[in-house]
C-alpha cells in the first residue's frame, strides 16, 4: 500500500487554497488524491468520489476498508464533517481528508502526467475523456496504471467500447518491424496482454521473437532502451512471465535451426557415405561436400570451428533477425565436384528444411493471450525440460491443415512439439 497516511482537515481555508494544483474529478467527490508528482507546474491534487474508487478496483477497496490505516483516517475525517454540519460532497476541497499515492503513475513519465493521471481517474469515475491523438505509449502508461491499482476491467471495457485500441492499430497496420521500435513493439504487447487485446500479443510477440531485444543476450539491435527505463517502465520486463517465454521461444527457434545445420554437417562427417551416385568418386565428393559446408556455414557466421583442447566459453546467441538467418543460409550454393554430382551438397536439403521452419514462423510461434491466460501449462515453452523426437514431415501444409481458431491447442501443440525436442530427423 502507498505510504503516508490522509491528512487531517486542513481547516476552514478558500476553496482556492489549492489553486491551479487541484483537478475536480467529481465535484462532489469526498477525498483528494494527492499524486507527489513535483511537478511544480502541473496539478497534483484531485478530487475524487471514494465510493467509485472502490467500486471500480479491489486496491482502494482494500485501502479505504476497515483493515487500514487510510481507511480509519478517512471516515474519521467524514464523521468529523458531519459533526459540523456539513456532508463530505458539501465540504471545500481544502476540508476533505488526503491520500498520497507517491508512486502514482511515476515510472512511465508521460509527457502531461496531470492529464494523464486525470484520465485514469475519469474512466474509474465513468466519464469521458477526450485525449488527443493517443499513441501507444499513452495506453501503455493507462494499462500499467490500471494494473498498479488493480482496475484493469474497468480501463480496457472503456478502451474498447470507444475502440481506440482499434483505431490505432488501422494507423500502424503494414508496418515491418525493422519500421518499429523494439520499445513500440513491447508497449503494444503489453497494452494487448493488461487490456484485453489478443491481436497485438500475438502479433507483436511474435515480431519481438523473430527480431530478438536488447534485454536478452544477444538479441536485438535497438539503441533507444537505456538501462533507466528498463528498470522503471514496466514494457521493458514484461509481467506475468511473457517476458521469459518470449525470450525462451527465440532461443528454442535458434536451437532449432543449429541442430538443423549441425545435423546436416554431422552426416559429411560420419562413416555412412552420403554420395548416392555410386561412383568412384562418392567417398572424395563427400569429403570435399563436407569441406564446401564448413567454410559456407563459418562465412556466414552460423557455425564456428573451435579447438577442444582449451576450453572456451561460447558466444552470445545469435543477434540477428531469425529471418535474416534464415535468408541468409538460404543461399548456400550448389556445390559440385564435378558435372556428375549435381545435387550431393547440403543445399538439396538444407532449403526445403528453412522454408518448413519458416513456413511454421510465419504461422505462428507468438503468444496466444487466451491460450497463456487459460491454458498456461500445457502452452508454455520455458521451464519446461527438451523431449521427445520430431520428425519432419513430407506434407508441411498439411501438417498445419488443422489450424482453426477452434482447435489453438493442438496447433500450438504440433509447433511446441518441433521446437522443443530434445532430438529431430531432418530430411
Amino acid at each position: 500500500m502507498p505510504d503516508g497516511s490522509p491528512d487531517q482537515d486542513v481547516g476552514e481555508a478558500n476553496e482556492d487554497a489549492f489553486g491551479a494544483s487541484l483537478v475536480n474529478i467529481a465535484e462532489q467527490g469526498d477525498l483528494i488524491l494527492n499524486t507527489d508528482h513535483k511537478r511544480p507546474s502541473e496539478p497534483s491534487l484531485f478530487r475524487v468520489d471514494s465510493t467509485c474508487l472502490k467500486e471500480s478496483s479491489p486496491y482502494f477497496r482494500a485501502l479505504l476498508g476497515t483493515n487500514f490505516k487510510e481507511g480509519a483516517s478517512v471516515r474519521e475525517s467524514h464523521e468529523r464533517l458531519i459533526y459540523q454540519g456539513r456532508t463530505p460532497a458539501e465540504a471545500r476541497a481544502s476540508q476533505l481528508p488526503q491520500i498520497h499515492l507517491s508512486d502514482f503513475g511515476q515510472e512511465s513519465q508521460p509527457t502531461d502526467l496531470s492529464n494523464f493521471v486525470g484520465d485514469f481517474l475519469r474512466i474509474i469515475h465513468g466519464l469521458d475523456i477526450t485525449p488527443t491523438k493517443p499513441g501507444i505509449r499513452y495506453f501503455a502508461c493507462l494499462a500499467t496504471l490500471a494494473d498498479r491499482y488493480n482496475c484493469l476491467a474497468a480501463v480496457s471495457q472503456y478502451v474498447e467500447r470507444k475502440r481506440y485500441l482499434h483505431s490505432l492499430n488501422g494507423r500502424t497496420k503494414g508496418r515491418t518491424s525493422g519500421e518499429i521500435s523494439e520499445e513500440h513493439l513491447r508497449q503494444k504487447i503489453l497494452v494487448g496482454w493488461l487490456l484485453n487485446y489478443p491481436p497485438w500479443v500475438m502479433s507483436y510477440s511474435q515480431r519481438l521473437i523473430i527480431r530478438g531485444s536488447v534485454r536478452w543476450a544477444g538479441g536485438g539491435t535497438d539503441t533507444d532502451a537505456s538501462v533507466d527505463d528498463a528498470e522503471q517502465c514496466l514494457w521493458w520486463d514484461l509481467p506475468d512471465g511473457i517476458e521469459v517465454e518470449l525470450q525462451t521461444r527465440r532461443e528454442r527457434i535458434l536451437e532449432t535451426i543449429n541442430s538443423l545445420q549441425m545435423d546436416l554437417v554431422g552426416r559429411y562427417m560420419s562413416r555412412r557415405q552420403q554420395c548416392t551416385l555410386g561412383y568412384a568418386s562418392s567417398p572424395q565428393c563427400d569429403s570435399f561436400q563436407l569441406g564446401e559446408a564448413i567454410r559456407f556455414l563459418s562465412r556466414v557466421g552460423t557455425i564456428k570451428v573451435q579447438g577442444l583442447l582449451y576450453d572456451t566459453h561460447m558466444g552470445e546467441p545469435n543477434a540477428r533477425s531469425i529471418f535474416e538467418i534464415i535468408s541468409t543460409l538460404r543461399q548456400c550454393p550448389s556445390y559440385q565436384i564435378d558435372q556428375h554430382h549435381a545435387h550431393c551438397g547440403i543445399r538439396s536439403r538444407l532449403v526445403p528444411a528453412l522454408q518448413f521452419i519458416q513456413f511454421v514462423l510465419e504461422y505462428g510461434v507468438g503468444l496466444c493471450r487466451d491460450c497463456w491466460e487459460n491454458n498456461r501449462l500445457e502452452s508454455r515453452w520455458s521451464e519446461i525440460p527438451l523431449e521427445g523426437r520430431w520428425v519432419m514431415p513430407g506434407d508441411y501444409a498439411e501438417w498445419l491443415s488443422s489450424r482453426r481458431p477452434s482447435s489453438c491447442k493442438e496447433f500450438d501443440a504440433k509447433i511446441k512439439a518441433l521446437f522443443t525436442a530434445a532430438t529431430r530427423e531432418w530430411p
